[in-house]
């Protein structure tokens, strides 16, 4: 890893780049499942309040939006008293970017997932750990939240309207809020003080461990790929009671595997 980049607040675009410019899209179809009574779907009301953390990636000329957590039930927040705790969802929801229009129906994942790492590939959505309940949706107070070490690619068949998963070597151990770039055919993927690479096209070799970056573990963390190197900024790191929140950034170039 090359030592922390620096960077200059409030720096002005490079000559040559134009400032980018967002606009707002179909807002995400709400949860359908009413597996629980708190969670009133159905209701005059429900609409979408927001997912954490979800699956999100894209796979030709189509959005993938799944998994993701909240907290469903009416007026009830992290901090005030609920029955179910922070909810995981295993809808996944597409959207016809030519269109700009969402499927008439969502798709199921295989498990209730949010916060792990993806990757937008030309063969589909790569999910990388992540955590949630294997069984479906569920709530935190009624039951222990699992981390998990799966990897799999999401492809969507237009044609078919149908979405397909497959396996891919799983990492070397659970996690989630990873953070994970593409440089190449080459997967990066970052997750406390560990740095892995899958290369995509030899995926049975499964991931190997690259040397860490010179500074501390974190979680939530930003990787990118950027001019032949693979950034990984910021991130936060338990500590005491709340979180140190990281400002540095460090460069790995994979010519010289440092």
């Amino acid at each position: 890893m090359h030592p922390p980049l620096t960077t200059r607040p409030g720096a002005a675009p490079r000559p040559g780049f134009a400032a980018p410019v967002w606009r707002e899209a179909p807002a995400i179809p709400a949860n359908t499942l009413r597996w629980n009574p708190a969670i009133p779907v159905g209701a005059p009301y429900w609409r979408q309040i927001g997912l954490a953390g979800p699956l999100v990636g894209v796979h030709g000329d189509h959005l993938l939006v799944g998994g993701g957590a909240n907290f469903p039930e009416p007026g009830r927040t992290a901090n005030e008293p609920n029955t179910l705790g922070k909810v995981f969802w295993n809808e996944l929801f597409v959207l016809d970017l030519a269109r700009e229009t969402w499927l008439a129906r969502p798709f199921a994942l295989d498990r209730a997932l949010a916060y792990a790492a993806t990757l937008s590939l030309p063969e589909g959505v790569l999910v990388i750990g992540g955590e949630g309940f294997a069984g479906g949706p569920n709530g935190t107070r009624l039951g222990p939240l699992e981390k998990f070490a799966d990897v799999s690619l999401l492809s969507f068949d237009p044609a078919r309207a149908a979405l397909a998963c497959t396996e891919y070597p799983a990492l070397p151990a659970a996690s989630s809020y990873g953070a994970a770039a593409l440089l190449g055919r080459t997967a990066y993927y970052q997750t406390g003080g560990d740095f892995l690479a899958l290369d995509l096209d030899r995926p049975g070799e499964g991931w190997r461990v690259l040397p860490s970056w010179p500074g501390a573990p974190r979680d939530a963390a930003v990787a990118a790929a950027v001019g032949g190197r693979i950034v990984i900024a910021t991130g936060q790191t338990r500590a005491g009671e709340g979180w140190h929140i990281h400002t540095d950034a460090f460069a790995y170039d994979p010519a010289r595997a440092t």
